[in-house]
């Protein structure tokens, strides 16, 4: 069905033109021309547009998540513009320009069309048959009246999205690291500092990809590495001047505190096989926990212990574990425990 369209609209052409041109009516060729360029630079623009749309759909992915789906994301986006840039871009600039070249103000192409049909339309007039001149006026209209004139201007927009889009994606990676930045004071572990710097930077030298010579992309990589470096010195500093606590030893203090401070490093080796449990101190006195009816369900005490950091073997992480016994009585064994961190110091400071 579509070759046989083809080939009734080849032959229609055809058609309208001998009508012309044996009647010596000039303008039927530039019209023919200008059809054809109209067609190619439609074509053109239609596919560049559906490329517009798709670049535009995959920036606007969501960019929430881990870090790893963070960048996961990103390297979709960037590599959707690489495409465009190298690919997409240059085919749609190349059918601008050529158009642009011979059509250089934004309606000559409708101006010189439309003068070229009022041309051939008067030239019409000289026929002098009746029949013919009006089949040639009929074959004129049909054709050339009405046709779908490229949008030029509308094209040139979509040519600036690319700049457009940059920005958008630019800024969008700029606002999280900045994110980013804010909570690096509130991290108390070298490595969740490291990993959350990591990952704002490595998504700031991948947008950077798309915008070298940004000045926002650079200045916030310089404003990361200082909160980092400034922020691990800190650290530093605490881990060095950071001292284990002594045994509490208030009047509520229980009178087997070595035997309960070692039941808690047990338990905690037991819980956690790959990691060593330097030292522990009883830090208060034995509490019993009742239920709503006040009832007396367990008992528990609080005893700070200094284990093995998970990621620096320099490190000891001083936690504060409540150890929580499995009746009312106040005494061993332990059953369970809750933990919280208080601080870090290194290992070599313990008995100090």
């Amino acid at each position: 069905m579509k070759k046989m369209k083809n080939s009734m609209l080849i032959l229609f052409t055809l058609m309208t033109h001998v009508l012309l041109s044996q009647n010596n009516i000039p303008g039927a060729e530039v019209l023919d021309e200008m059809l054809k360029e109209a067609e190619e630079f439609n074509t053109t623009s239609e596919k560049f547009d559906k490329t517009c749309r798709e670049l535009d759909r995959v920036r606007n992915q969501s960019m929430n998540g881990t870090s790893e789906e963070q960048i996961k994301v990103l390297i979709e986006i960037i590599n959707a513009f690489e495409k465009f840039e190298e690919n997409d871009l240059p085919t749609a600039q190349k059918a601008y320009d050529k158009l642009t070249k011979k059509y250089d103000e934004k309606y000559a192409f409708s101006e010189s069309y439309n003068n070229t049909y009022k041309k051939v339309e008067e030239g019409l007039e000289s026929i002098e048959d009746g029949e013919t001149q009006r089949k040639a006026t009929s074959e004129l209209y049909n054709k050339y009246k009405y046709i779908s004139e490229p949008n030029i201007r509308y094209f040139k927009t979509s040519l600036g999205k690319l700049k457009e889009y940059k920005e958008s994606t630019v800024s969008k990676v700029v606002r999280s690291a900045s994110s980013t930045a804010s909570t690096i004071e509130y991290q108390r572990k070298a490595k969740d500092i490291n990993d959350r710097l990591s990952g704002a930077v490595n998504s700031l030298k991948l947008v950077q990809k798309i915008a070298p010579n940004n000045q926002e992309i650079k200045d916030k990589l310089t404003e990361l590495d200082a909160i980092g470096k400034k922020q691990i010195t800190m650290l530093k500093q605490a881990w060095a001047e950071n001292r284990f606590p002594s045994r509490y030893s208030g009047g509520s203090a229980p009178s087997n505190s070595l035997a309960l401070e070692k039941a808690a490093m047990d338990l905690f080796k037991k819980n956690n096989p790959n990691r060593k449990c330097y030292k522990a101190v009883v830090s208060d006195g034995w509490r019993t926990i009742h239920n709503i009816f006040g009832v007396a369900i367990y008992s528990e005490i609080d005893i700070t212990m200094a284990v093995q950091d998970a990621s620096d073997a320099k490190l000891a992480n001083v936690n504060f574990y409540t150890l929580k016994t499995g009746t009312p009585k106040s005494g061993l064994p332990f059953v369970k425990y809750s933990v919280g961190n208080l601080s870090d110091m290194y290992v070599s400071n313990l008995n100090k």
